[in-house]
């Protein structure tokens, strides 16, 4: 399995995000993703999981989710500044 690198992360719904995802031989996966809070922990779920479906999982989780919530917390605060 080919590495997987971020192309886009697109707004598809209030915390929905539309991430794709390109290996090397340009095979593209999209993934759904939904950004939640749970105990006061802001947490990132993923369907299809790009990491469990894997293995070893073919792209950095931590990157991955940390460029998820990065978009979610600039959209959510250019809402926020509209209001």
């Amino acid at each position: 399995m080919n590495p997987l690198q971020l192309r886009a992360i697109s707004s598809i719904g209030p915390n929905r995000y539309e991430v794709t995802l390109v290996d090397s031989a340009g095979t593209v996966e999209i993934t759904i993703c939904e950004v939640f809070t749970h105990k006061g922990v802001t947490a990132v779920s993923f369907n299809p999981d790009p990491f469990m479906s894997n293995q070893p999982a073919s792209i950095d989780s931590r990157a991955l989710v940390a460029a998820v919530l990065a978009r979610h917390r600039r959209l959510t605060a250019e809402a926020e500044s509209e209001q």
